[in-house]
Parts: C-alpha cells; sequence; structure tokens
C-alpha cells in the first residue's frame, strides 16, 4: 500500500514517464493480489499500463528519427 501511494505521487509529476508507470501497474497489480481485486484499482492498472505503452510507441517512432538524422548528418 504504501508503495502505491509513493508511484501514485510520483505519477502526478511525470504522467508521462513510461517506467514509472509500468512500476505503478506493477505496484497496483501486487496490491490486489494481496487484497483482492477492485474495480478502481483495474481502472488505474490499465490506465498505466496504456501510458506505458504509448511511450514505448514514441521511443520507437523517436529511434526512427533518431537513425534517418544520422543518415542525414553523415553524408
Amino acid at each position: 500500500e504504501e508503495s502505491v501511494g509513493f508511484f501514485e505521487k510520483a505519477l502526478a509529476a511525470a504522467p508521462f514517464n513510461a517506467s514509472l508507470n509500468i512500476n505503478t501497474a506493477q505496484a497496483y497489480l501486487m496490491l490486489m493480489k494481496k487484497q483482492g481485486k477492485s474495480d478502481e484499482l483495474l481502472h488505474k492498472t490499465r490506465q498505466s499500463l496504456d501510458m506505458a505503452a504509448n511511450e514505448a510507441k514514441l521511443q520507437e517512432r523517436l529511434q526512427v528519427l533518431n537513425r534517418l538524422y544520422w543518415e542525414l548528418a553523415g553524408s
């Protein structure tokens, strides 16, 4: 429970941080395994996982753009 509160405070400051969203989702899942599932925590878990997935897609795009940049810069 304590870790969930910590992660929620951190997410308030950095809601688009993929690692933070993954860790928060894990904390929610571990809490639900211990205390039983709740609709609220399931919803928050899904949100965190979706945010992490969105960030991962942006990282892939960034890698493609960086490769193109270096191709152009090197020529």
